[in-house]
């Protein structure tokens, strides 16, 4: 997904979600979301976020940052 142009000129945000995966009968959920610059390409984040079905409902309980650099 790309978000648009700054003020400035040629500056355009994107944002990736990975997958789902389940886990332990899908009581887990896991995916990745990334979130950076593409021109110029000032800053990244990348997460890992974690959810646990309670109730029946997706509860978020964790947010990871991954410790890899490509």
């Amino acid at each position: 997904y790309f978000f648009g142009l700054n003020e400035y000129g040629y500056v355009f945000e994107d944002f990736y979600i990975s997958q789902p995966m389940y886990y332990q009968n899908k009581e887990y959920l896991i995916f990745t979301f990334f979130h950076g610059s593409v021109f110029p390409p000032l800053e990244y984040a990348t997460r890992i976020i974690i959810y646990k079905k309670k109730n029946g409902k997706w509860v978020q309980t964790h947010i990871a940052v991954p410790k890899w650099i490509s």
